[in-house]
């Protein structure tokens, strides 16, 4: 169902292409699913999260006229990226997708998660406990993507956020993890003391680049938006 606000709930995954279709979001588009720190994005690294959402990801998204798919909710890296994208008077859209148990007014009184202010459409999907909207992020990515690239941005991040990867990889979008950003991003290598981190960084469709290396991000990031897309069902 649709509601004001370019709002929408959905249940069942099969429902997804007229739900977006209503939401008036256009299909065959490059997609880029924002996954990462929120309550735990500290202060000393925002400056660097921000810096290269600024002078990277959200002018090259404005070019090609990509769809952002995150958690929407105002915290870390999700406000982070609507208050880049305000500053910059970027139009391209901004689509939160969490669990209704989290962000619905059904929600227990006083625990429902705020909303990033500067979303342009909201999706809730079912789920109680944050996690539960992991497999859905990454099937309306690729309904919203169709023929077109999906990408998956992985700027610090906690537990969830490894659980994100695995989705975007089990559906074969390409993870381009930013090091230097903070906790999941930086255990995500080969070297990883942690056997999880270590099976995303082995993928042959994991990526890394330094958060301070503007140039090499932005080539690798707009190479990856540009390849046809290739993701799963």
């Amino acid at each position: 169902m649709t509601g004001p606000d370019n709002r929408a709930s959905v249940k069942d995954m099969a429902e997804l292409p007229k739900v977006i279709a209503r939401l008036g979001l256009t299909p065959n588009v490059p997609v880029l699913s924002l996954v990462g720190g929120a309550a735990g994005l500290t202060e000393d690294i925002m400056p660097v999260v921000t810096d290269l959402l600024a002078q990277v990801v959200v002018p090259l998204l404005e070019r090609l006229g990509a769809v952002v798919v995150y958690g929407g909710t105002d915290a870390g890296v999700m406000r982070a990226m609507g208050t880049t994208r305000r500053a910059a008077s970027a139009g391209f859209p901004l689509l939160g997708v969490a669990p209704e148990g989290k962000v619905a007014p059904s929600a227990i009184a006083g625990t429902a998660a705020p909303l990033e202010p500067n979303h342009t459409h909201f999706l809730t999907v079912p789920g109680r406990v944050w996690g539960d909207e992991s497999p859905w992020l990454f099937a309306v990515a690729s309904a919203i993507a169709g023929r077109a690239a999906a990408l998956t941005l992985v700027l610090n991040g906690g537990d969830v956020t490894v659980i994100d990867v695995e989705h975007s990889l089990a559906r074969s979008i390409p993870v381009l993890v930013v090091a230097g950003t903070g906790r999941t991003a930086d255990l995500i290598t080969v070297n990883s003391p942690d056997a999880r981190a270590r099976v995303i960084a082995e993928s042959p469709i994991t990526y890394v680049v330094d958060a301070r290396d503007h140039a090499s991000a932005r080539e690798r990031l707009s190479a990856l938006l540009r390849t046809a897309g290739r993701t799963g069902a």
